[in-house]
């Protein structure tokens, strides 16, 4: 696994392959440009507000979390480390699941991996 962090707290920019941009000012940014894709879910938590979102990619394995500014993309090398950061997340008492926004193709993705019973 492998986790690369951007944005001010860590002196490091950001190129923009994820949404075209530097680190963007919302969480917003993120959702219309991850989202369309079909590619990624939401990982909804009880924090969400627009400084603070995460997203996961059961494809490519990437999980990313944006906070106020701050972006961490998280590249698990297997299926069994994504379903392992998954689960770890999912022990918060903020995790409240995740949204495939009615995508059957990337909700049967996340079945395919064990993790059902995280679906909404």
């Amino acid at each position: 696994m492998r986790v690369e962090r951007f944005g001010a707290s860590f002196g490091s920019v950001y190129k923009g392959e994820l949404t075209g941009y530097e680190i963007p000012e919302d969480r917003y940014v993120f959702d219309f440009k991850l989202m369309p894709t079909g590619q990624w879910a939401q990982v909804d938590h009880s924090s969400d507000f627009f400084g603070h979102g995460v997203w996961a990619n059961p494809y490519s394995r990437k999980l990313v979390t944006w906070c106020e500014g701050d972006l961490y993309i998280v590249h698990c090398d297997t299926d069994a480390e994504f379903v392992e950061r998954i689960r770890e997340d999912a022990a918060f008492d903020t995790f409240k699941g995740i949204d495939p926004f009615l995508n059957q193709k990337l909700r049967d993705r996340f079945v395919e991996l064990g993790l059902a019973e995280f679906l909404h």
